[in-house]
Formats: C-alpha cells, sequence, structure tokens
C-alpha cells in the first residue's frame, strides 16, 4: 500500500521487462485499468535489446480532498506479439493534509521595500512549511532587469532562502 496526502503529487514508477529465452520479444506498453479520478501515466521510457527488454512508466496522481481513503490502481504490460502480461494491481491511502499551506516568512506581508539607482541593495526572500513532502521553489514571475541577480537558493531545514542582489 502507497499512501499520499491530498492535494499533492504522488508519484510512483512502473517497470516490466521480457524473459531473455524470448529473444525477440520486447515491451510495447504498460497500460492502465481503473485509475482514480487525475491520475495518469506521464512518462515511458525504455532500454535493452529484444529478449533483454525493459520498460518504465511514471504514475502521477494529485488526489483531491474529496478522494480521501483507499484506490486501487490496475496495470498489464504488452508486448510486441501484443500479449498482454497478468494484471499487477496497487492501493494508494489518500490521507489529508498535514500541514498548513507554506508561506513567507520575509519580507513580511504587505511590506514595501523602497530601492534607489546606483545602490547596491539586497532583498532577502524566505518562505517556509511545516510539512515535509513540500517543495519549496522561488523564482522571479518576471525576467529580472538589468542588473539584477538571483543568488542560488539554500535550503534550511524545511524553510527555502534566495537573495536578490
Amino acid at each position: 500500500e502507497l499512501q499520499g496526502y491530498a492535494g499533492y503529487e504522488t508519484v510512483f514508477t512502473l517497470k516490466a521487462w521480457t524473459h531473455a529465452a524470448e529473444r525477440t520479444i520486447a515491451v510495447r506498453g504498460i497500460r492502465s485499468f481503473s485509475l482514480p479520478e487525475g491520475a495518469f501515466i506521464s512518462a515511458s521510457w525504455a532500454s535493452g535489446e529484444p529478449g533483454n527488454h525493459t520498460r518504465m512508466v511514471d504514475v502521477r496522481w494529485m488526489a483531491a480532498e474529496s478522494q480521501l481513503g483507499l484506490h486501487d490502481m490496475c496495470f498489464e504490460a504488452i508486448d510486441t506479439r501484443l500479449v498482454a502480461s497478468e494484471q499487477l494491481c496497487l492501493s494508494v491511502r489518500v490521507l489529508p493534509q498535514p500541514s498548513p499551506p507554506p508561506r513567507f516568512v520575509s519580507p513580511s506581508p504587505g511590506s514595501a521595500e523602497i530601492f534607489f539607482i546606483r545602490e547596491r541593495r539586497m532583498l532577502t526572500i524566505e518562505a517556509e512549511s511545516p510539512n515535509p513532502y513540500d517543495v519549496l521553489l522561488i523564482e522571479p514571475s518576471a525576467p529580472l532587469m538589468h542588473g539584477q541577480t538571483l543568488s542560488p537558493m539554500q535550503m534550511l531545514e524545511g524553510r527555502v532562502k534566495a537573495t536578490d542582489m
């Protein structure tokens, strides 16, 4: 049983392969059955040669708050002869969101920063989240102006920090 949180993306990878005794057979694809609403296969890639061939797919799902509970997802692999494997079914338990959403720590909401031409100044933007599954990313919403730079972000125990110079 896999676990995920409502409002957060759950991602897992499935892998199917051929046996060496079947030298002309490759895995053509992996298809899904009975996926919950919003779940989908997002990527598919293969490696190897017929007879020793592997295919993998990523399955993604961001469950809604209304989808709390246990959900079954079933899959099967298809080879180049269009022969299907046995079905593999997984259960995903969707739990309520574990904590409040991320928030900005600095500058404080509603505050204003004043900058003057030819004066070098730094503005530190800091956000935090009590949820260990959150990935926080601070990016400019528009291209930076001439002379502006954004320093690399720093991860500080559940916080992310970027400095605009």
